[in-house]
């Protein structure tokens, strides 16, 4: 297992210091597992502004919305009786419904709460545990009817507040059955695949105990499910990787840890947040049975804009069309910052 990277540094005349020659530093890092690459580079963010979460309770901002209690009664779908005899599933606050705009044959949304906003650390534990939840019932029926010999690959995912995607404020998440797992899931069922093939251990296994040695990115263990920080990172600043220790499918033999993982999620929000941080991703990734070799995680990946007064993005043609994410942070520094509040 190898953590591989190159350090270089540029060098031009720096106007902001009369034109005095200035050196600056970046790295180019190698996924461990997949080989993919990641840059540490640039080191400049503008202050990050706190963020007013009363606005957008105002009527004016808050607009029609199809999952509050008021609505989401008689504007969302319901399943057919052969998929869900009960139409929706409950779980707490939240509700799970078909996704009116599906990814795949089997797509549905899962709605977290009745509170139209929630500020990103009032996303408690329980409320994500109960999403994670009803999106494991859901996977478990679409299974049991799908009539296709080939594994159906369960997918969550939640974009939470525009910088992530997220399109409506009201707390929800995504789940879909697919016989496609999505390029970067491919990625590491095949890699996995690779590393069991040529008579290694478990990629993630391995992973793990280099990087508990190493000690710089790993930040402990809440029953089965490790806290890192990523290697190679995807996001902006950084992302957490949870990895699910002898668990292939986190729908599946792995529902007994995703209270766990909701409750490392929920710390990190709060960590988050103490950034003045009001965005971010969630993606659960899982194997099938055939994958020999492959350990169920999770990545989460704080977002925001670069510059709120313009609404930059911080996804630009070198992560969105070359795929190649670059960070202003190093993985090291969040995990020193963030374990605190994992409180492992």
């Amino acid at each position: 297992m190898e953590f591989s990277s190159f350090k270089s540094h540029s060098r031009f005349l720096d106007p902001r210091r009369n034109f005095a020659q200035s050196e600056v530093p970046s790295e180019i890092r190698v996924d461990p597992i997949t080989q993919r690459t990641s840059r540490v580079c640039h080191f400049s963010l503008p202050g990050i502004p706190p963020f007013d979460w009363e606005n957008l309770k105002s009527p004016a901002k808050k607009g029609f919305c199809p999952f509050c209690p008021d609505t989401i009664e008689s504007v969302t779908p319901k399943f057919p009786p052969d998929v869900i005899p009960e139409g929706r599933l409950f779980e707490g606050e939240a509700t799970l419904m078909p996704n009116l705009m599906p990814y795949d044959e089997h797509s549905a949304v899962c709605v977290l709460t009745k509170a139209h906003v929630v500020p990103i650390e009032e996303l408690l534990s329980s409320t994500i545990k109960s999403g994670f939840l009803l999106c494991a019932r859901y996977l478990k029926a679409v299974r049991e009817i799908s009539p296709t010999q080939e594994p159906l690959y369960g997918t969550l995912h939640m974009n939470f507040m525009p910088p992530s995607g997220g399109s409506l404020i009201h707390p929800h998440m995504q789940t879909f059955a697919t016989r496609f797992p999505g390029n970067l899931h491919r990625l590491y069922l095949e890699k996995t695949k690779e590393y069991a093939r040529d008579g290694q251990k478990n990629a993630f296994k391995d992973m793990i105990e280099a990087e508990r040695q190493n000690g710089a990115r790993y930040m402990g263990q809440l029953s089965k499910v490790h806290a890192l920080t990523s290697f190679a990172s995807f996001g902006l600043l950084g992302d957490i990787l949870f990895v699910a220790e002898d668990v292939r499918d986190w729908f599946e033999d792995g529902v007994s840890q995703l209270g766990y993982l909701a409750t490392l999620v929920s710390r990190t929000l709060k960590f988050f947040a103490d950034l003045n941080l009001i965005s971010f991703n969630l993606a659960l990734f899982s194997g099938a049975p055939k994958d020999g070799g492959f350990t169920s995680f999770a990545l989460l990946t704080p977002r925001l804009f670069i510059d709120p007064r313009v609404l930059a993005p911080d996804v630009s043609a070198l992560r969105f069309l070359y795929d190649e994410p670059f960070s202003v942070v190093y993985p090291e520094d969040i995990a020193e910052k963030l374990k605190p509040y994992l409180k492992l």
